[in-house]
């Protein structure tokens, strides 16, 4: 089979998605509208892509079992960063195209790695340390770090787990090792951008969107898309997520979280696969992070970034006491409203902050979207039974 993206469009062509969330099943979803068969890799045969793609049972982390299912495929894409590195690199050598490729996977899995790479290509950071034996702040103070600090955990960390922020001396350390320690600094908004580059090195950029995060739960709790910041701001942010993923020579999405403090703009961390803080793509771009995805990744040509509408998206998510088989109150409620979509990720099971699906609110008058937002908030419950 030549690699060319029509004969990918065919029935002998094979899509291997590893991990079956909720990325994993927008993604199969999107390559069902081009008829690629998907098949995702996962331990649970209930996980929201099984819906969607043909499962197979077994662990990301597991050699065997991701070197087995990827043998298998044409192309292997990642819903998630912790997956086993070994095997892909076997899989890459043994000619199956994996995405992202394990060279760039392994610095975007340790989360000091990253630190380093953006520090080594001249891209603003906050400075940080790497720390170990530490279990209070005393501790954290005695190695010449100074309180209030960030901690985080170098791998393994996603949705806001792995971060602890550490105010005072009797603060009990909660994350394991190894960690680093980052300087807190000022910010007025968090940003996320997501962008794209092929095969063939073309890179395209999505605005960015300004992320709100829930106090409780450390989760983005909605998004406002396109970000309101200053032109030099957005210009600024998207620059860089231009030039990070050539040096990184990625091929795919990346999402790249910033802090922004007046007209300063600094990496918070990055990702490369599809985003949170790129559902909204599916409504609001012409060309959603999924299709981009596979655009990218497939041989296709890359689609239009440009926002066709502002929207705003919002994080269904269990509360601190949801526990149990899930149901949602007022969700029909809801759906009456004629610019609002619902996403309902397809989890059975209700925890705690667990994200178990999104709302996409799209018009042209950003507070009117806000207010709704709020309205939308005192009616849309889920329980736990």
């Amino acid at each position: 089979m030549t690699s060319t993206f029509e004969n990918k469009i065919s029935s002998y062509f094979r899509l291997g998605i590893i991990s079956g969330g909720q990325l994993g099943k927008m993604l199969a979803q999107h390559a069902a509208q081009w008829d690629i068969e998907s098949f995702v890799l996962d331990m649970s045969a209930n996980c929201p892509a099984a819906f969607v793609a043909k499962h197979q049972t077994g662990s990301p982390q597991n050699e065997d079992d991701v070197y087995h299912f990827g043998k298998t495929m044409d192309v292997v894409l990642l819903e998630m960063e912790n997956v086993n590195l070994k095997a892909l690199r076997k899989l890459e050598q043994e000619g199956v195209q994996v995405f992202p490729r394990p060279d760039t996977l392994e610095i975007i899995q340790d989360k000091w790695k990253q630190k380093e790479f953006l520090v080594q290509n001249g891209f603003p950071v906050a400075k940080g340390t790497e720390i170990s034996n530490v279990k209070n702040g005393s501790d954290v103070e005695g190695m010449g770090i100074s309180l209030p600090t960030v901690l985080k955990a170098k791998v393994g960390g996603y949705d806001g787990k792995g971060v602890q922020v550490i105010k005072q001396k009797d603060d009990e350390i909660l994350l394991p090792e190894p960690l680093f320690a980052e300087e807190m600094v000022a910010l007025d908004k968090e940003l996320s951008v997501i962008v794209v580059r092929d095969i063939e090195g073309n890179v395209r950029c999505y605005d960015p969107v300004e992320m709100v995060f829930d106090d409780a739960s450390n989760l983005l709790d909605y998004l406002v898309f396109p970000a309101e910041v200053s032109e030099s701001v957005s210009q600024k942010a998207m620059s860089m997520a231009e030039d990070i993923i050539s040096k990184l020579n990625h091929v795919g999405l990346l999402a790249i979280e910033f802090f922004v403090d007046g007209d300063d703009v600094i990496v918070n961390e990055m990702a490369p696969r599809p985003h949170n803080s790129g559902h909204q793509t599916i409504e609001s771009a012409y060309t959603s992070q999924y299709e981009q995805l596979l655009r990218a990744t497939l041989g296709a040509p890359l689609g239009n970034t440009k926002i066709k509408v502002p929207s705003i998206l919002y994080n269904i998510t269990g509360s601190a006491t949801s526990l149990g088989k899930v149901s949602y109150d007022a969700i029909s409620d809801v759906m009456k409203m004629s610019n609002v979509n619902v996403h309902i990720y397809g989890k059975r099971q209700v925890k705690p902050f667990r994200k178990m699906g999104h709302l996409v609110l799209y018009g042209n008058q950003m507070s009117e979207l806000k207010d709704q937002l709020k309205l939308i908030k005192t009616k849309l419950k889920i329980n736990g039974k």
